[in-house]
């Protein structure tokens, strides 16, 4: 019994210790926004519009838009990924929002189709 409690001492004052050493990182950059969350840094939600064209006798998707990008986070490196109905990616491009605007556009070229696209994906990360 003696002997289970002196592991259970090591290994605790083990996890204790590496608990310690994390905290003690210096960790200092910008802040990186993705996905949905409630507890964002900068923004607490973006819009993301399409332009469309007619490219190989279908609909297709030559242009994405981000807007309403928080001026608290400009200015800004935006990512877009435009995935299928598997989340495997159909096209991604990146730009920069600036102010006043907060907003960003970004050439789809060659065009998705527009049948294709099931979601959007928007990163922001500032400097």
């Amino acid at each position: 019994m003696r002997r289970a409690l002196l592991i259970l001492a090591v290994v605790v004052a083990l996890a204790l210790a590496v608990y310690g050493a994390a905290a003690a990182l210096n960790v200092d950059g910008g802040f990186v926004q993705a996905g949905a969350d409630t507890t964002v840094s900068c923004d607490d939600g973006v819009g993301v519009w399409y332009t469309f064209g007619w490219e190989n006798n279908e609909i297709v998707v030559n242009h994405v838009s981000v807007g309403g990008i928080d001026q608290a986070c400009l200015p800004a490196t935006v990512f877009v990924v435009l995935t299928d109905q598997n989340g495997a990616s159909l096209w991604q491009g990146t730009g920069t929002a600036t102010a006043p605007s907060g907003s960003v556009g970004l050439a789809v070229s060659p065009g998705v189709p527009a049948e294709d696209i099931e979601d959007v994906h928007v990163g922001i990360t500032r400097p």
